[in-house]
């Protein structure tokens, strides 16, 4: 489930983007068409199970999957970890896969429905990714939701999503939040 925002991301925040780039979680469910971008590039769709966007069939969680290590310049990882039992191996296989110097493009949701894909485990906050992530430095931190154009980027500490909260009847609620952000891996 990506969002119509995260090409735009991607175009606005890293728009020269150099080697082998890897989607995760790229079986045709998404709306932004990373393939297409990245025509020129050598580019690997990834997905637990396979169909229409998928290169390599693999589970992230394994550390013996099919992918070359320190290889991809870019990944993408939109809307995925909310769906893995267990997010910190993922990350490990992920912080495997990307070379010294290349860069993760992480979306997750911050405030979002229930959405079985194949199931819905956890929300993620900037730290959260921060925190599974410890081998990249982190920038370019921004919330959007699924309606195109709504990138608002903010410091990273910032309580953003407090300024959107509505009231209802006495009841404060925040509007779907998705956390966009990018990481470098650092050298060795």
């Amino acid at each position: 489930m990506a969002s119509p925002n995260d090409l735009l991301y991607i175009k606005t925040v890293c728009p020269d983007i150099d080697g082998p780039v890897l989607e995760i979680g790229s079986k045709a469910v998404s709306v932004s068409n990373f393939r297409q971008y990245f025509k020129e590039k050598q580019f690997t769709g990834v997905d637990i199970e396979s169909g229409p966007g998928v290169d390599v069939v693999c589970d992230l969680t394994d550390k013996n999957n099919l992918l070359p290590k320190n290889y991809y310049n870019f990944v993408i990882c939109c809307s995925v970890f909310e769906h893995v039992p267990t997010p910190w191996l993922m990350s490990d296989v992920i912080t495997d896969l990307v070379k010294p110097g290349g860069t993760l493009y992480m979306n997750c949701p911050w405030v979002w429905r229930y959405h079985k894909y194949p199931d819905d485990y956890y929300r993620y906050s900037f730290k959260a990714i921060e925190f599974l992530f410890p081998e990249f430095t982190w920038t370019h931190h921004a919330y959007s939701t699924e309606i195109e154009n709504t990138l608002s980027f903010v410091d990273r500490d910032s309580d953003f999503d407090r300024g959107r909260a509505e009231i209802i009847d006495s009841k404060k609620y925040l509007p779907y939040s998705i956390i966009n952000m990018l990481g470098v891996k650092n050298a060795d």
